[in-house]
C-alpha cells in the first residue's frame, strides 16, 4: 500500500494477462475505472495516520479525474458502456514492456456497475463521506443508467452495486432512491434464485450478443476455464444470500474449480488451462477475484486457510485481488458480527487535518509522488528516524506553522522536495506536487524534473536544530 501511496496518485492501467501463444488473445484485469478504490478501502483502516491522510487527497483527485472515477462515462454519452483504456495511467507491472499485447475489446461487456459499491465503502471504512457528497447525483445517474442497460446488476457479484446505492441514496437523505435501488435488489435476488439464469446472461448478455463473459462458454473451453466469473467481487451480504437459498450449486460450483486447479492461488502456475488466452497457460488475478471473497463470505473458512493461499505474491504493485485477499486473511481472525449500517451516522463535514504530522521509517522511491499536511506542525526524521527522498522523487510538506528537519532526514540529488508554510490555508489541494497538469492521467513530470542541472530546495522556516543532509552528484555553490 506504501509503494501505491508514494507512487503519487491513484491512476493505475489495466493489468495484462498476456501468458498466451497469441498476442491478441491476451486480455486485461481492472478495466473497471476506479477499481482502486476498494482495495483503497479495505486497507484503510490498517495504515498509519500520515498515510491516511495522503491517501485522502490522492482519492479526491481520483474522484476529480473523468477517466479513472469510478463512474467515469464516455462524454456525451452515458449509455455507452465505458471501460478504462488499456494504454491510460501508471504501470501495474514492475517494468514498461515495449508493447501493450492484447485485444482492447476482448470482455468490452465486463460488469462496472458494481463500482458503486466501491465509493459506499470508501465514505464507510474511512468516515470520509465529504469527498463523495459533491459527486453523488452523478454517482445515482451512473446507477441508473446502468440499470436501464445491460450492466444491470444481476450478477452475484454485482447485486452489491443496489445495496450500496441504497446506501449512499440513505446516506444523503434521496428516500426515492433508496425505493429505486432496493427495488432493483429484490428483482436481482429473485432472478439470482434461478442459477442457469444467471449464467445465460453472463453468455449471452441482454441482447443475445453482449455477453460479459462470452468467451467462458465457448464449448472449446468446457472444464478448462472459469465459469465462476458470476460469483466475482462478491460481498458479505451477498455471500449470505448464496449460503440460505443458493448453498448446494454455490458449493458444487467452487469446489469444481477449487479441484480443477488446486494452485489457483499461484499466479502463473503451468497450467495448460487457456484461461489466459487462448492455447494460454497460467492462472490471471481473477481466481483471487472470485475464489477468496467465495472462500470468506460463503464458505466461512478459517484465517489459517485463507494465510494459506498467501505465499503467492502479487503482480507488481495496485494488484488490487491480491492485496484485498491479504486484508480478508487478516480480518478473518476476529468474530463476524452484522450491523445495521443505517443507524451509523456520517459526517459530510471535510474530516479535519492533524495538528501535528511526524514522518519516521520513510523512504519515497523515485517513483513517489506525494504531499503531507499538517495545521501546525510536521517533523520528519529525528531519534534514529529516517526520512529519505531519493532521486526522481517529489515530496511536497505543507504545515500552517512550523516543519522540522531533523537528523534522518536525506534528500537526494535529482529529486524534488518542497517545504513551506502555508499563508491561505490551503494544504495538498493541488494535483501531486503542484506540476503536473490536474486532467492529467499518467502524473508523467520526470522531464521537469531534470529541465535544469541546478539543485534547489527550499525549506520555510530554516530548521533550527537538527541536521539536513542534502547529497549532490555535484558541487553546491551558496545561494540566496
Amino acid at each position: 500500500m506504501e509503494k501505491i501511496i508514494v507512487s503519487g496518485d491513484l491512476f493505475f492501467r489495466p493489468l495484462p494477462n498476456d501468458f498466451a501463444d497469441q498476442p491478441d488473445d491476451s486480455y486485461f484485469l481492472y478495466r473497471e475505472p476506479g477499481r482502486i478504490l476498494q482495495t483503497i478501502a479495505m486497507a484503510y483502516p490498517y495504515l498509519e495516520p500520515s498515510l491516511q491522510i495522503t491517501l485522502r487527497t490522492m482519492v479526491q483527485q481520483l474522484f476529480a479525474n473523468t477517466v479513472h472515477r469510478p463512474w467515469a462515462i464516455v462524454p456525451g454519452q452515458p449509455w455507452v458502456h465505458y471501460l478504462l483504456p488499456v494504454d491510460t495511467g501508471k504501470q501495474r507491472k514492475s517494468f514498461t514492456p515495449a508493447n501493450i499485447w492484447g485485444d482492447p475489446n476482448h470482455g468490452r461487456y465486463r460488469p462496472t456497475i458494481q463500482n458503486v459499491y466501491n465509493v459506499w465503502l470508501y465514505a464507510y471504512r474511512t468516515g470520509d463521506a465529504a469527498s463523495v457528497q459533491p459527486y453523488y447525483n452523478a454517482i445515482k445517474s451512473f446507477y441508473d443508467n446502468k440499470t436501464g442497460g445491460h450492466d444491470q446488476g444481476r450478477f452475484y457479484g454485482t447485486m452489491n452495486a443496489h445495496i450500496r446505492m441504497a446506501r449512499l441514496a440513505q446516506m444523503f437523505s434521496d428516500p426515492a432512491q433508496v425505493a429505486a435501488a432496493t427495488n432493483n435488489l429484490n428483482n436481482a435476488l429473485n432472478f439470482g434464485l434461478q442459477m442457469n439464469l444467471v449464467d445465460t446472461l453472463a453468455r449471452n448478455g441482454t441482447a443475445g450478443w453482449n455477453g460479459a463473459y462470452a468467451f467462458a462458454y465457448d464449448n472449446r473451453a468446457i472444464n478448462w476455464v472459469n465459469r465462476n466469473y458470476i460469483f466475482h467481487n462478491i460481498n458479505p451480504e451477498i455471500g449470505r444470500y448464496l449460503n440460505d437459498y443458493l448453498q448446494s450449486q454455490t458449493e458444487a460450483r467452487h469446489d469444481f474449480m477449487m479441484n480443477r486447479f488446486p494452485l489457483w492461488w499461484l499466479r502463473e502456475a503451468l497450467y495448460f488451462n487457456r484461461w489466459t488466452g487462448d492455447e494460454g497457460i497460467g492462472i490471471p488475478g481473477n481466481s483471487f477475484g472470485t475464489n477468496v471473497p467465495l472462500e470468506r463470505w460463503f464458505r466461512n473458512v478459517d484465517a489459517g486457510t485463507l494465510a494459506s493461499y498467501m505465499i503467492s505474491s502479487p503482480v507488481g504493485i495496485a494488484d488490487s485481488y491480491w492485496i484485498e485477499a491479504l486484508i480478508l486473511a487478516l480480518e478473518s481472525n476476529a468474530t463476524d458480527q452484522w450491523v445495521d449500517v443505517r443507524d451509523i451516522p456520517f459526517n459530510t463535514d471535510i474530516i479535519e487535518l492533524p495538528a501535528e504530522l511526524i514522518l519516521e521509517s520513510m523512504v519515497l522511491t523515485s517513483d513517489s509522488d506525494t504531499c503531507f499536511a499538517a495545521t501546525q506542525t510536521i517533523i520528519a526524521g529525528g531519534e534514529g528516524n529516517i526520512f529519505q527522498v531519493q532521486a526522481g522523487a517529489a515530496v511536497v510538506l505543507v504545515a500552517g506553522q512550523n516543519i522540522l528537519l531533523r537528523e534522518g532526514v536525506t534528500v537526494e540529488s535529482g529529486s524534488v522536495f518542497r517545504a513551506y508554510i502555508t499563508e491561505d490555508d490551503n494544504y495538498c489541494m493541488l494535483e501531486s506536487t503542484m506540476i503536473a497538469a490536474a486532467e492529467s492521467t499518467s502524473a508523467k513530470i520526470p522531464d521537469l524534473k531534470y529541465k535544469t542541472k541546478k539543485t534547489c530546495s527550499t525549506f520555510i522556516p530554516t530548521p533550527a536544530q537538527g541536521c539536513l543532509r542534502l547529497n549532490s552528484l555535484t558541487n553546491l555553490q551558496p545561494s540566496q
